[in-house]
């Protein structure tokens, strides 16, 4: 399989995962392309699937760094988050 190949669904995995796309359609993903034997589409989904496994995140672009992720371990976290950037923004 080609690793290169293979970060780039992982990364198309991540970025729909912080999108808060639902794990059951990355899943559903990794088996529809191992069923169309796509197998770096496959690995690249089960690797953000297994890298992502009980924690919330978010993404944001950082120019001209690219992709930063901040990862949460429960909701409590991410509102908190948010929150402080909204406070942020009113002063």
């Amino acid at each position: 399989m080609d690793e290169l190949v293979i970060q780039e669904y992982l990364k198309s995995a991540l970025y729909a995962l912080a999108l808060d796309t639902p794990r059951g359609v990355i899943q559903y993903g990794e088996l529809a392309f191992a069923e169309e034997d796509n197998f770096e589409g496959a690995e690249g989904f089960k690797r953000a699937l297994e890298m992502t496994e009980g924690r919330k995140f978010n993404c944001q672009l950082r120019l001209p760094e690219g992709l930063e992720m901040i990862t949460f371990e429960d909701e409590q976290d991410a509102e908190d988050f948010y929150n402080d950037l909204n406070d942020d923004e009113d002063e």
